[in-house]
């Protein structure tokens, strides 16, 4: 009577974790425009950086821990110049000259689509929905080959 208790209780916290996870992956993908802490969720998550669970509040003090230089208020909407910094950084991409000399986001936007991640078309200034921000970020997974060390050359 033990075991069974104990296994329906383990379901049932298994199941919320899931659940929370689809709530988020349904709310990034009705939004119109991305914000930034669903943007650092999703890139953080996407490369294992988030350990606990797909939260949001693990991932906006992950991006606090690790200092990278961009500065980003949670509400408001991402661009994809700022986007394409978070990838670079989360992937740990080593970048062309101009990325290494002024590590920002539009040199890391530049590289990005340099490596064909993002569509060339795209404004750095450019607002974008969460369908486009999972796009962009399959095709950083896809066309980037990330190595087990995580490091992108």
């Amino acid at each position: 009577k033990k075991y069974v208790t104990l296994i329906v209780v383990s379901m049932f916290i298994i199941s919320a974790g899931f659940t929370q996870q689809a709530q988020f992956l349904d709310r990034i993908l009705l939004a119109t425009e991305l914000d930034c802490l669903g943007a650092v969720t999703l890139v953080l998550g996407a490369t294992d950086q988030i350990t606990d669970d797909l939260s949001e509040d693990n991932a906006w003090g992950m991006l606090e821990q690790h200092g990278w230089d961009i500065e980003l208020v949670k509400e408001e909407p991402i661009t994809v110049a700022e986007y394409s910094f978070l990838i670079v950084n989360a992937f740990k991409i080593k970048g062309g000259i101009l990325y290494s000399l002024f590590p920002s986001p539009r040199y890391a936007l530049r590289e990005l689509k340099w490596r064909g991640v993002v569509a060339s078309s795209l404004d750095p200034d450019e607002k974008f929905d969460g369908t486009v921000a999972l796009y962009i970020l399959q095709n950083a997974m896809d066309i980037l080959a990330v190595s087990t060390e995580g490091d992108i050359k």
